[in-house]
């Protein structure tokens, strides 16, 4: 039997171990699959492969694993040893929400408005937290908090995807934008001066320039006393393909900062694709859980509508649109345009 959830075909549970690639194999899946409103939702579970790269079947090593398979693309969720045990009676009792913690308006380089995006939270998924996280401003953000308010089902974080020189890092729960070009750890510095949260987002990539890479992770695990929250172990957008699976293998292993998933959504359509899930459903309850590092990804890479839709605007549009470390873009008159920006959103904030 299948069902219809946000324009994609998902095939209904079937009970068994491991079956061939592509179906949903674990039976304790059967009551975290869900139909509510037409819509599928899914409360945690995630996809996987059949073995480890090692060989070893993914249900031994990570006994706890359940899956739910909405698209043809699958990849690795690791139970972690100081999670919240999860039983059966959790996943139907509703303890757990959902939130996507990187998503893009028309602020930076998203094809829709902060409305579009909105509306497609509200109407097309089960999202209860959603983080707007424009390149380098909050301005979108700030927009989407001013329409949310008492409107919507979900909560909204202002947050911002900051061009480090590093790579992209996610700053969730900011009061003013953080700039770009700044070390790493400068710009996590100003996260948590401001209380927020600094999540690295889409590690691992070796052919996305602004993927942080292995070595920068490393020197933040030397500084114990300056580190990220969280890291971004399953990003549905280009960015995540292969390195997310890279990145759940590391954040098991050696970076034990919270797992968190995104569907760095650049249209309207795919909000929601990836996501976090957490104990609770409001945001502080999120920020509670990142900290204690408790959280998990879940969900599925874009489909080909958004990559279509994407491309066809970034045509359109012409040019790069997310900040791109280039010299002019470093003039002291670039520099001053983004500090005027900044000081007005300070003073909405």
């Amino acid at each position: 039997m299948e069902r219809q959830c946000g324009g994609a075909t998902r095939r209904d549970v079937t009970a068994g171990r491991l079956p061939q690639r592509g179906a949903i194999r674990d039976s304790a899946a059967r009551a975290a699959y869900n139909a509510k409103d037409g819509a599928c939702a899914a409360r945690p579970g995630t996809l996987l492969p059949d073995e480890t790269e090692q060989g070893e079947p993914m249900t031994e090593r990570y006994p706890d694993l359940m899956t739910i398979h909405p698209s043809h693309h699958t990849m690795p969720r690791h139970a972690r040893a100081h999670a919240i045990t999860r039983t059966p009676s959790d996943r139907l009792s509703g303890q757990y929400g959902l939130a996507d913690l990187h998503t893009h308006t028309h602020h930076s380089d998203g094809t829709g408005s902060v409305e579009d995006v909105l509306a497609f939270a509200q109407e097309h998924t089960q999202l209860d937290v959603l983080a707007i996280t424009d390149h380098d401003t909050i301005e979108g953000a700030l927009r989407a908090r001013e329409l949310a308010a008492g409107r919507y089902r979900f909560e909204v974080i202002i947050g911002e995807e900051i061009s480090t020189r590093e790579g992209h890092m996610l700053a969730l729960f900011l009061r003013a934008p953080i700039p770009p070009d700044l070390s790493i750890e400068r710009s996590i510095e100003l996260v948590h001066a401001q209380g927020g949260l600094a999540i690295v987002a889409h590690p691992f990539n070796r052919v996305f320039r602004h993927s942080v890479q292995r070595s920068v992770m490393n020197r933040l695990l030397r500084q114990p006393e300056l580190h990220p929250d969280g890291i971004e172990t399953l990003n549905g957008s280009f960015a995540g393909i292969g390195s997310s699976r890279i990145a759940m293998g590391l954040a098991h292993t050696t970076y034990h900062w919270a797992q968190t998933g995104g569907s760095d959504a650049h249209t309207p359509t795919a909000v929601g694709c990836a996501h976090t899930v957490f104990l609770g459903h409001t945001a502080e309850e999120l920020r509670a859980a990142v900290l204690a590092r408790t959280t998990s990804p879940q969900g599925r890479y874009w489909q080909a509508r958004e990559y279509v839709s994407f491309v066809s605007h970034r045509m359109t549009a012409g040019g790069a649109a997310t900040h791109d470390a280039t010299s002019s873009e470093r003039t002291p008159v670039a520099r001053s345009r983004w500090i005027a920006t900044a000081r007005h959103e300070r003073q909405v904030v």
